[in-house]
């Protein structure tokens, strides 16, 4: 029972493999956008788990932060790749978005030897517009409005990410605002 969350984790992770098999096949993308929606369960139920059966740990709480950095990229260079090129401010959005992720995780290895999980309100606010965003985009080939709204709020939620690890006295899990990280404890 303790290894649900872990799996959980490891099935975003290996969602993407599938998303690709499903573009590549040129298979409907109802198919994909099926399998973001369960990306998004997993996501939503990791957590909740692991804090129920009381296996929520550093390690998997670090683990989980980098898998929704990686199913996001990864989403997005599959469907750029398998569907329209994107307009330019869209580009310029989601490479300021990947450039603050990288450095985000950068400033947390400097700071604390390892990424540290953050997963701020902001935070959880921008993964609920990127999961719906896909979703649609899936279904319809196109980039939907709610992949901007998930752009612009995932520049705010980064920026706050950075000023938390820069902030944090110590290495920040499950902190949700900035106030939080001033007075955070070391993690157990």
């Amino acid at each position: 029972m303790h290894f649900i969350p872990w799996i959980l984790i490891a099935l975003r992770a290996l969602l993407p493999i599938l998303i690709w098999r499903i573009a590549h096949i040129d298979a409907p993308g109802i198919l994909a956008a099926i399998c973001i929606f369960i990306a998004a369960l997993s996501d939503v139920y990791d957590g909740k788990i692991a804090r129920k059966i009381g296996t929520s740990t550093p390690a998997l709480r670090r683990t989980d932060s980098v898998v929704d950095l990686f199913f996001l990229v990864s989403t997005i260079i599959l469907f750029v790749m398998y569907h329209a090129p994107i307009s330019r401010p869209a580009a310029s959005a989601i490479t300021l978005m990947f450039l603050m992720s990288i450095t985000g995780h950068a400033i947390a290895l400097i700071r604390f030897k390892h990424n540290a999980a953050v997963h701020s309100k902001k935070l959880k606010i921008y993964a609920v517009f990127v999961y719906i965003g896909f979703f649609f985009a899936w279904i319809t080939g196109s980039l939907s409005p709610w992949i901007f709204i998930a752009l612009a709020v995932g520049i705010i939620a980064e920026a706050e990410r950075h000023w938390i690890l820069l902030r944090s006295k110590t290495e920040p899990i499950d902190i949700s605002t900035l106030e939080d990280a001033r007075n955070h404890k070391k993690p157990s």
